[in-house]
């Protein structure tokens, strides 16, 4: 799977856990708690029992390397060699270097920068709980391609 199709599969969960105004982050949320309904003006998300936000700072977006855009996945998502290139013609690469298959880049919506959490505010505890969460995150995916790679 090429980085910028896994940037966008994450793209929507990600922009609801930020708070740009408030320069915050939510890094976990206790794994059985329902998310709440974003319109409910009762309990202001950030201060929600069984989630942890943190302040963040902005960095440039790894995803388009802070351009806000990129090529199309489906274009070149596994790269155009010469041969290639040659081969789509003249039109083709003008096209492509004039950033005519560009696309808004999922990981900061095109806003060149993403907020990033500033990892130190955060207890050992609940460390702990994200690695673990990622750590099944990243088997999921393993098993994921792993099946797709036998037809499943």
């Amino acid at each position: 799977m090429d980085y910028r199709d896994r940037l966008a599969h994450g793209a929507r969960e990600r922009r609801r856990n930020e708070d740009h105004k408030k320069m915050k982050v939510m890094v976990y949320r206790e794994p059985d708690l329902v998310p709440y309904d974003e319109h409910d003006p009762e309990v202001p998300y950030h201060e929600r029992d069984g989630e942890v936000w943190v302040d963040a700072v902005y960095e440039v977006c790894t995803g388009c390397g802070g351009k806000g855009k990129y090529v199309n996945p489906g274009i070149d998502s596994n790269g155009i060699t010469s041969c290639e290139m040659a081969e789509l013609g003249p039109e083709f690469e003008e096209d492509y270097f004039s950033g005519r298959f560009d696309v808004t880049c999922d990981g900061c919506d095109g806003s060149r920068v993403m907020l990033v959490p500033i990892w130190d505010q955060v207890s050992d505890e609940i460390m702990k709980e994200i690695d673990k969460l990622a750590e099944e995150e990243a088997l999921d995916r393993a098993i994921h391609a792993a099946e797709m790679r036998m037809g499943a």
